[in-house]
């Protein structure tokens, strides 16, 4: 009796899994269910779309914003609050320069942001690099950066010159930059320089001691004259 109840529960278990792919009314097999395609990846720095330092390079505006918007969908706000300006003149990227705009300003809230005022004195045309941004090079005025530690460099006619700063969370910083005042000096150049004069001819070196020098008599003028007119001591008087 107890082998009987043992055989029919292994015939029991091997035709469980066999079962549950079948209908229970019909005795057909269920097709498997479609998977849900998987979601694309996030947008992540070193991407295509966020080859900042190639988007700036080229100048063009849409590019530069197209990449301000990858930056705010990576969640690098702070890096896209540098870039989102240049979405400012295109119409077609209205609606979602303005929703990172949106995205920006709650994140700056979020964690604080401060004001930072940016003056280089003697070069308003220099650019300033920031080292946690360097593909962005900004212009002198007002931005806003998250509290840290940055290092800002101007690029100026005579000369890079920087400054460290220290930013608190919720506060006012001013980077005043004192661009040089003598342009640097070039870099130094590898080359030859030739001292011979072709036109002119080599003069024949001289062999032997040099030439004798005929120097004036010490005497004063008006013995020199006498002895001319007497002659060497024609005109010395007996005593």
């Amino acid at each position: 009796m107890m082998r009987t109840a043992l055989a029919l529960l292994a015939v029991l278990v091997a035709a469980a899994p066999a079962a549950a792919g079948r209908d229970p009314a019909h005795g057909a097999t269920h097709p498997k269910r479609p998977t849900s395609p998987k979601r694309p990846a996030p947008v992540v720095a070193g991407s295509p779309a966020l080859d900042v330092a190639a988007a700036v390079a080229s100048g063009d505006l849409d590019r530069q914003c197209g990449v301000a918007l990858a930056l705010v969908a990576a969640k690098q706000h702070a890096h896209a609050s540098l870039l989102v300006g240049t979405c400012a003149t295109l119409p077609a990227r209205a609606d979602a320069a303005r929703a990172a705009r949106i995205a920006i300003a709650k994140a700056a809230e979020r964690a604080a942001w401060s004001t930072v005022e940016l003056v280089v004195r003697g070069d308003d045309r220099a650019a300033v690099t920031v080292d946690a941004f360097p593909d962005v090079p900004l212009a002198a005025g007002t931005w806003q950066l998250p509290a840290g530690t940055y290092r800002f460099t101007a690029h100026t006619v005579g000369g890079d010159v920087a400054s460290e700063l220290t930013i608190a969370t919720h506060s006012r910083a001013l980077v005043l930059l004192d661009a040089p005042t003598t342009p640097a000096a070039p870099p130094p150049r590898h080359g030859t320089v030739d001292f011979t004069d072709d036109s002119a001819p080599i003069e024949a070196p001289i062999a032997g001691p040099p030439p004798a020098t005929k120097r004036p008599s010490l005497l004063p003028a008006r013995y020199l004259k006498l002895f001319r007119a007497c002659g060497a001591m024609a005109c010395r008087q007996a005593p």
